[in-house]
């Protein structure tokens, strides 16, 4: 199944004393995971969350769980979807991007 997701970006504090960082869908709140198998993959999608992080104060609503001005719109195949949580698969369907 094909689904189109509008994410905020949640920020949390990690054991280390770094933050980190998670997209969560804005109508529901559910965490949304990409998986995949592919290192190159994985460091592609942290690399476009870095990015969305360094730059927030250009799209502050990124942060933002109610405000809809501003999301990162997660596109593609579900492979499971819960309450808590919606995985989509890290293939040719999959987009993600700022809005």
């Amino acid at each position: 199944m094909k689904k189109t997701v509008n994410c905020y970006m949640e920020e949390y504090d990690l054991p280390t004393g770094q933050l980190g960082v998670r997209l969560r869908e804005k109508e529901s709140g559910r965490k949304v995971v990409i998986e995949s198998q592919s290192p190159q993959d994985k460091v592609h999608f942290l690399n476009f969350l870095n990015a969305m992080g360094a730059n927030k104060p250009m799209w502050p609503a990124i942060l933002s769980k109610d405000d809809l001005s501003d999301s990162i719109v997660v596109s593609g195949k579900v492979k499971k979807s819960t309450t808590s949580t919606i995985t989509f698969r890290y293939d040719e369907d999959l987009s993600y991007l700022i809005q």
